[in-house]
C-alpha cells in the first residue's frame, strides 16, 4: 500500500470518506476503504488509494505515503443528551484513536482542523495525489458537556510551548458526590477513610512529556493531613506527597513522561482516615514541555 489516509476523527469518517472519493474520481483513481486487514496481495496499488479508521487495517510499504484526519476532532454534538459516563467514555476513546492516528503518521501529513478549515475557505489540499476539498462539518454542539468535551481535546497536536488547555472540574471522577461542583470548582467533603478524592480524566496522550498545574484549596482542618498527588500514565506516575499545614489555595505543578501513547491520569488521596476536612478542586491546565535532559 502505497498511499494510506487514516480517518483519526472518529465522528466525521463518512464525511471525508465522500470527499475523498469525490477527489479520486476526479483524478481517475480508485479509493479503497479498508474495514479489515487485507490478508491477500495488493496489485494495482499506483491506481488505489487505501482509507481506514483503523490503522491496522494499513499494510504499508516503504516510503508510504501518509495522511492523518483529525480534521472536526473537537466537534460534539448531543453529549450532554446521554449518561455523563457514557459521554466520558465516548470521549476517551475519540482521543485515543485521534493520538494513536497522530503516531501512525509519523513525518506524513496530519490535517487538523484549521488546516482542513482554511482549505474550505481556500484552495483544495493536496493529499496523496488528490486534490481534497474538505467536507462541511455540522455546527458544535451548545451543551455544557459538548463544550468542555471541545476545550479538553486542544491538546492534541499542539506544539512544545503551546498555550496550555484547560481541564475543568466537570472532567474528572470524585469518589462520592461532590458538595458543590461548578465550571470552576468541586468542593469536596474528606470525611471517611485512605482514598482518592478525585482521579481522571484519562484523555489519551501523544508520546513526550507532559505538565499539570491543578489548582487546590484546603481548609483549617483539610490542612492537618496529608496528600498525595499523582500524575503521568496510570502504571508509572509522578508522585508528590505534601502536608499543607495551613489553609489557602494552592497550585500544584507536576511533569510526567509518556514513552508510549497512554492514558493521562491525575489522582489527589487523602493518605489517612479523617474526620472532617473540605478539599477544594479548581480544575488543571495542561501543556506539552521539551523531555527532560
Amino acid at each position: 500500500m502505497n498511499r494510506c489516509v487514516l480517518l483519526g476523527s472518529l465522528r466525521q469518517v463518512e464525511g471525508w470518506t465522500s470527499a475523498l472519493r469525490i477527489a479520486a474520481t476526479a483524478g481517475q483513481l480508485e479509493v479503497v476503504f479498508l474495514q479489515s486487514r487485507p490478508s491477500g496481495p495488493h496489485n494495482g496499488d499506483g491506481h488505489r488509494i487505501f482509507v481506514s479508521s483503523d490503522y491496522r487495517n494499513f499494510v504499508t510499504t516503504p516510503g508510504c505515503e501518509r495522511v492523518s484526519i483529525l480534521d472536526g476532532l473537537e466537534r460534539f454534538s448531543g453529549l450532554d443528551l446521554i449518561p455523563s459516563n457514557d459521554a466520558r467514555v465516548h470521549v476517551i476513546e475519540i482521543t485515543r484513536h485521534a493520538v494513536e492516528a497522530q503516531e501512525w503518521a509519523k513525518d506524513g501529513v496530519v490535517v487538523t482542523s484549521a488546516v482542513a478549515d482554511a482549505a474550505r475557505q481556500g484552495s483544495p489540499l493536496q493529499l496523496v495525489g488528490l486534490d481534497v476539498t474538505p467536507p462541511c462539518l455540522e455546527p458544535p454542539g451548545t451543551g455544557e458537556a459538548d463544550i468542555e468535551a471541545a476545550q479538553s481535546l486542544t491538546y492534541i497536536g499542539a506544539d512544545v510551548g503551546s498555550a496550555p488547555t484547560l481541564w475543568g472540574p466537570r472532567l474528572f471522577i470524585y469518589d462520592r458526590l461532590p458538595l458543590a461542583l461548578s465550571d470552576n470548582n468541586a468542593l469536596l467533603d474528606m470525611t471517611g477513610p485512605p482514598r482518592p478524592l478525585l482521579r481522571g480524566p484519562y484523555l489519551w496522550a501523544p508520546k513526550g512529556r507532559w505538565r499539570i498545574s491543578a489548582e487546590i484549596s484546603f481548609d483549617e482542618d483539610a490542612a492537618s493531613h496529608e496528600f498525595q498527588f499523582r500524575w503521568g500514565p496510570p502504571l508509572t506516575p509522578t508522585i508528590h506527597n505534601v502536608r499543607p499545614d495551613k489553609s489557602g489555595r494552592y497550585e500544584v505543578v507536576l511533569e510526567a513522561d509518556w514513552p508510549d501513547i497512554d492514558g493521562m491520569e491525575f489522582t489527589v488521596t487523602v493518605v489517612h482516615g479523617c474526620v472532617g476536612g473540605e478539599f477544594g478542586f479548581g480544575g488543571a491546565k495542561i501543556a506539552s514541555v521539551a523531555l527532560a535532559e
